[in-house]
């Protein structure tokens, strides 16, 4: 199937037309017009994946949705998978067409039926069902244990045929040939093969990289580095004060801020990735500040299941409230009455009283 018969594409002679059966059609081809000798030049045909098709399914003995259907379906497990629109429309789950109208306004349209045609593009399938199959191509013809098609074909199919005559418009992708139903290029030096379609409507296309197997790559977010900078957390240092008039100083420790509350331990401010900061002592507290596009500090905020917010006037931080006192309008980590419900977040407003020059 390399689109080289001479034919050019003559779609008005299926378009629209479920009349004749397929061999009726193609005792048609005789009276069409050629544009080219035989593997000369490359000429898309649907016309001529109709007739494969067709082939296919005498070479069976059956048609060919049947011979598709128990050489590739089944093995597959493509159980939604079907042949015609007016099957897929008695799925659950289907696609609708739409079209954008002369009031540029999306409306549906009316399915268009090519069961004629239906070895050029009807298949109706899912993602999952489809994945099956691109896994069925990248696995060398195998599904688990049992070969569907040698592995020899497999590569021919995805092997060059012909020159296709187009010229990319891109520099990172190579000139394109065709397989046997597949376009054949390379994109930044990798090859892929890929092919798309489109009726009435709606459009697919399918794209895999004929590539050896990698080791998967894992992406890890990390926490920003901003908030291991010294020079950047210089910000937030500061002295500040809780509503219930609670003391803290905000420091820099090597590359960590640090929080100072009178008869508490010096606490540790750790970089989340969440962009906030954890207390290392206490890892239930998480802090957070908002700083305006000039770069000033003017709200922070700390967050537990008994933490609370801050405000701050030209600049603000937040820091845990003295152990035993309650958890008031500005309290954090305090005790108050006790409750049999499950604990909940808490946040308080907090604001500057002095900041470093």
């Amino acid at each position: 199937m390399t689109h080289r018969s001479g034919l050019p594409r003559h779609d008005l002679l299926w378009y629209n037309n479920n009349e004749p059966t397929r061999p009726e059609m193609i005792a048609r081809f005789a009276y069409l017009e050629l544009t080219a000798d035989l593997r000369v030049k490359f000429q898309y045909n649907n016309l001529m994946f109709m007739t494969a098709g067709y082939l296919a399914g005498t070479l069976n003995g059956t048609t060919r949705e049947e011979a598709v259907d128990e050489r590739l379906f089944t093995p597959l497990g493509m159980e939604r998978s079907n042949f015609s629109v007016t099957d897929s429309q008695k799925d659950d789950n289907f696609s609708q067409p739409y079209r954008e109208n002369d009031d540029d306004e999306i409306e549906e349209i009316p399915f268009r039926n090519i069961d004629l045609v239906a070895p050029a593009g009807a298949v109706n399938s899912t993602v999952n069902e489809m994945s099956r199959w691109l896994l069925f191509n990248l696995g060398g013809g195998k599904v688990g244990d049992c070969e569907l098609i040698q592995a020899a074909t497999l590569t021919e199919i995805h092997s060059p045929q012909m020159t296709t005559g187009a010229t990319p418009d891109r520099a990172d992708i190579s000139v394109a040939t065709y397989g046997m139903g597949w376009m054949i290029d390379t994109y930044r030096g990798h090859r892929r093969i890929h092919h798309g379609g489109g009726i009435d409507g709606l459009i697919s296309a399918v794209e895999t990289q004929l590539e050896p197997r990698a080791e998967p790559i894992v992406f890890e977010k990390g926490t920003d580095p901003r908030l291991l900078d010294p020079d950047y957390l210089e910000r937030f240092v500061g002295t500040y004060e809780t509503a219930t008039g609670t003391k803290i100083t905000i420091a820099i420790s090597g590359d960590a801020l640090t929080a100072s509350i009178p008869g508490q331990p010096t606490y540790t401010l750790e970089p989340a990735l969440t962009g906030r900061f954890v207390l290392k002592e206490v890892p239930v507290v998480s802090v957070g500040f908002e700083v305006d596009d000039s770069g000033v500090v003017t709200k922070g905020c700390s967050t537990s299941l008994a933490v609370s917010s801050m405000r701050r006037g030209s600049k603000s931080s937040f820091f845990l409230e003295s152990p035993g006192s309650k958890a008031g309008p500005a309290g954090c980590l305090g005790t108050g009455p006790s409750h049999s419900r499950k604990p909940t977040a808490e946040r308080r407003i907090w604001s500057l009283l002095l900041a470093p020059d």
